[in-house]
């Protein structure tokens, strides 16, 4: 009887270490499978990486088109309002009448008779 309580324990120890190895092995190849997934998606990554920064550039270079746009209109309102305060302060001449300064620069030989 206690050969054979010594055979089940010695069988019994070798299932142990014979699964301990099956786990380590395991655990070695999920580790070389998860390091594998992520070498390929880092090159992934570095792959599309120009085609990711040239959209980005696209969009950034289409916000600040805009965004001058605005700051040129946001900078020249206030001298376009100082030139339409400007026209209403100064009235034109009535359509037949002309202003001393366009008779000045008539030459003095030229007449409007002819």
């Amino acid at each position: 009887m206690l050969s054979r309580k010594h055979r089940l324990d010695e069988l019994q120890s070798s299932r142990e270490e014979a699964r301990g190895e099956a786990e380590e092995e395991m655990r070695q190849t999920s580790a070389a499978l998860v390091k594998a997934l992520l070498d390929e998606a880092a090159e992934h990554q570095v792959e599309a990486l120009p085609a990711v920064a040239k959209r980005e550039i696209g969009k950034v270079e289409a916000e600040a088109g805009e965004l001058i746009a605005e700051a040129l209109a946001v900078l020249t309102a206030p001298a376009r309002a100082g030139l339409g305060a400007l026209g209403r302060l100064v009235e034109p001449a009535a359509p037949g009448r002309r202003l001393a300064s366009e008779t000045d620069r008539r030459a003095p030989n030229k007449r409007k008779d002819t």
